[in-house]
C-alpha cells in the first residue's frame, strides 16, 4: 500500500458516492474520481475544493481518500460553540446542536425538507417535520399517534383507523 498527499480539485456524487478529483503534490499527477473511505459506518467526510486529503493505493493501484489533512478555508455559515454541522451531499445538512450540556437537539435538512429533534423546556423531545412535498408514514403491524392521555388515531395492519377522542370535528363532504 502506498499513501500520498494531494490537494481536491472538484467533487462529484454518483449514486449517493462522493467522488474527488486530486492533484498528488509534488509529483503532479491528477486523479480522477476517487472515492472516500467511510471512517465509520454510516459516517463520510466529504471534502471541498483545495482541501489537503490523504491518497492510499490499494488492490491493482485504485487510489481512495483515507482522510482529511487539512481543510482549505472555505466559506461557511457561522456555527455556534455547541454546534456541529455536516454537509452529506451537495443538498443535505446535518446539524447537531448542544442544548443543555448533555443532549444534542437534530436537525436533518434536505431540499425543502426539514426533519428536527428538539429538546423542549419540559425535558422532553418534540420530534417536527416540515416538507414542501407529500408526507407520507408506512407501517407493517399498525399505526398510532397518541397523545399522554391516549387521545388520538390508532391503526389496524388491515387498514383500519380508530380515533380516541371524545369530540372529534369532522366534516364530512369534504372527505374522500
Amino acid at each position: 500500500m502506498t499513501v500520498k498527499k494531494g490537494r481536491v480539485t472538484s467533487k462529484k456524487f454518483d449514486d449517493g458516492i462522493c467522488l474527488v478529483d486530486v492533484t498528488i503534490e509534488r509529483i503532479g499527477v491528477h486523479e480522477r474520481n476517487v472515492p472516500i473511505l467511510k471512517p465509520l459506518s454510516g459516517v463520510t467526510y466529504v471534502p471541498e475544493e483545495g482541501d489537503l486529503v490523504v491518497i492510499s493505493y490499494m488492490q491493482e493501484q485504485e487510489p481512495v481518500v483515507m482522510g482529511l489533512l487539512n481543510r482549505a478555508p472555505h466559506e461557511q455559515r457561522e456555527l455556534d460553540g455547541d454546534e456541529l454541522s455536516f454537509d452529506l451531499d451537495e443538498n443535505t445538512e446535518l446539524t447537531l446542536t448542544k442544548n443543555d450540556g448533555t443532549h444534542y437537539d437534530v436537525i436533518l435538512t434536505t431540499e425543502g425538507t426539514e426533519i428536527s429533534i428538539l429538546k423542549n423546556q419540559m425535558g422532553d423531545y418534540d420530534i417536527g417535520i416540515e416538507t414542501t412535498g407529500t408526507f407520507s408514514m408506512e407501517a407493517e403491524k399498525g399505526f398510532e399517534i397518541l397523545d399522554d392521555e391516549g387521545y388520538g388515531i390508532v391503526g389496524d395492519d388491515e387498514g383500519n383507523f380508530t380515533w380516541y377522542h371524545e369530540d372529534i370535528d369532522f366534516d364530512s363532504e369534504n372527505t374522500a
